[in-house]
């Protein structure tokens, strides 16, 4: 095996050359070494990468954000380790693990799968997201083309925890909206899943806009896709942890901000109703609002949002308008967060 080490940038390869295939898995990852289960993260990580590769007979590339990693470590399965000295977040991650791939012409990198290395997904569902990619760019890496793992399919093998069904479905329905409003289908719903594909003219895209927060890499790439115009599907998984019933708050604003991040271009494209909407609700989250509910009334009415902040509950209103534009939906559904306490 030949291990060449690169520096660069704040950040060093080291690869095993000598692959001709040019389709990628890229999978960033951390864990913090100064905790006691590190060992025990990192040795499921180096299982998890190696059944990955095997099943899916891809490229591999770990971008590890501060974790110490090494090729002994990983048994020397990834063909490619970058290493970042200290944890900067998934989306700088993702964006030093792209700029490896795609600025070296050798790589010419072709079709690249992008996956959590939490255990969040099953390597076995990988193929899903790449059969899926090739289809709707028509084996065509120069097509700007996105995808993204749905958790919530009706192919699930693993029965959901029951008590997060309804807050799930719900935030899925107005994600669905979004990604509605933004041009996609309605069918993207669950965009901040951490399983997608995508080809090499929308990696170039998507590096040259890319500027989000730790956890907002994967709303960022909805709404770069959006902007470009490229093409967006879903592909069902089978497999998925049970999910819980809140989210903190600081994910759902490292999410939400990255719209406000888009601003411009976005009102530029006619989608100025969504970006008032959700710097409202970038507002309330750092208000810290423990909770908040939108009850969508039938198309052209005035909607009631509620939220309660410290104990007093408030209640806003969406007009006719913004309704109009963003729910266009005849359905009825309840929108809550909670913060965790």
């Amino acid at each position: 095996m030949t291990i060449e080490t690169i520096s660069g940038e704040g950040y060093e390869t080291q690869e095993r050359v000598g692959f001709g295939k040019n389709s990628w898995l890229m999978i960033p990852f951390y864990a913090d070494p100064e905790l006691p289960g590190y060992k025990e993260a990192v040795g499921r990580f180096a299982g998890f990468i190696e059944h990955s590769k095997d099943i899916t007979g891809l490229n591999l590339a770990v971008i590890d954000d501060g974790s110490g990693l090494t090729p002994d470590l990983l048994n020397n399965v990834p063909d490619r380790l970058i290493t970042i000295p200290e944890n900067m977040g998934k989306a700088n991650a993702v964006r030093v693990g792209l700029n490896s791939l795609l600025n070296e012409p050798a790589n010419n990198l072709g079709f690249l799968v992008q996956y959590d290395g939490d255990g969040d997904q099953a390597s076995k569902d990988i193929p899903r997201v790449q059969k899926k990619i090739v289809e709707i760019s028509r084996g065509n890496p120069e097509i700007p083309a996105l995808v993204i793992g749905d958790r919530y399919s009706e192919e699930l093998t693993v029965t959901p925890n029951p008590e997060s069904v309804a807050y799930r479905q719900s935030l899925l329905t107005f994600f669905g909206s979004i990604a509605r409003t933004l041009g996609h289908d309605e069918n993207v719903r669950d965009w901040v899943s951490g399983a997608r594909a995508y080809t090499r003219r929308y990696a170039k895209e998507f590096l040259a806009k890319s500027k989000s927060g730790r956890y907002g890499v994967e709303c960022e790439q909805l709404v770069v896709a959006s902007l470009v115009g490229a093409n967006v599907a879903t592909a069902p998984l089978t497999v998925s942890r049970p999910r819980d019933t809140s989210t903190l708050t600081s994910k759902w604003l490292q999410n939400f901000e990255v719209f406000l991040g888009y601003e411009d271009a976005l009102r530029e494209r006619g989608k100025g109703p969504l970006v008032d909407l959700v710097g409202n609700l970038v507002e309330m989250l750092k208000q810290e609002v423990d909770e908040f509910d939108v009850n969508l009334s039938p198309l052209g009415e005035e909607t009631e949002m509620h939220f309660t902040r410290q104990g007093d509950r408030y209640t806003a209103l969406i007009p006719p308008d913004y309704r109009a534009k963003i729910f266009d939906t005849e359905r009825n559904f309840p929108f809550t967060i909670r913060k965790n306490i």
